[in-house]
């Protein structure tokens, strides 16, 4: 068996990736994640988008804690077609649904589909708030015939939003007590 060697980066390049592996929130930091979007999705008539949520535990979950999260379809040019918050607790789901012949289009529309959480500083919470904040959340998107129910198809390649409008968040934290 023959040994393969590769080459040592320079040690200027590996200083720099570990500067900017420092300045970037990393997967691990969920409260820095304060949104998903999904790829533009095309809805014809007869059809419904459904955007779920679903708040995946956490070891610092409770039977309280839960996380508020805003479903909305967007159009291309930002007009917001249809909006919800729902407080979704720990192992729970939480949706929204877009018949087509509520985005007032005669024919096929193209949307956009965003769900925003977590804490809008994008800082982790502190302790007073973090059941309130508890967000691990699993986005899905689904479009089903509204004739027969039957799923068209489902999304769940998503992106995360960093830096979204907080006062969208600021509007969905006022359903905590």
């Amino acid at each position: 068996m023959r040994a393969h060697l590769i080459p040592r980066p320079p040690k200027l390049l590996v200083l720099a990736l570990i500067a900017l592996a420092g300045t970037h929130p990393s997967p691990a930091q969920p409260a820095s994640q304060i949104g998903a979007a999904f790829p533009v999705i095309g809805l014809a008539p007869g059809q419904t988008a459904r955007v779920s949520a679903l708040n995946l535990p956490t070891p610092v979950s409770t039977v309280t804690s839960g996380c508020a999260v805003t479903l909305r379809f967007v159009r291309f040019d930002g007009t917001v077609i249809s909006e919800s918050t729902v407080t979704v607790r720990s192992s729970q789901a939480g949706s929204l649904d877009l018949p087509h012949r509520k985005t007032g289009a005669a024919s096929r529309v193209g949307l956009r589909v965003e769900l925003l959480f977590g804490s809008p500083s994008g800082v982790a919470p502190g302790p007073e708030t973090r059941e309130q904040f508890d967000c691990n959340i699993l986005p899905s998107l689904e479009i089903f015939d509204q004739s027969t129910g039957r799923t068209n198809v489902v999304v769940t390649d998503w992106k995360p939003i960093l830096g979204a409008d907080p006062r969208s968040i600021a509007k969905s934290r006022r359903q905590f007590p």
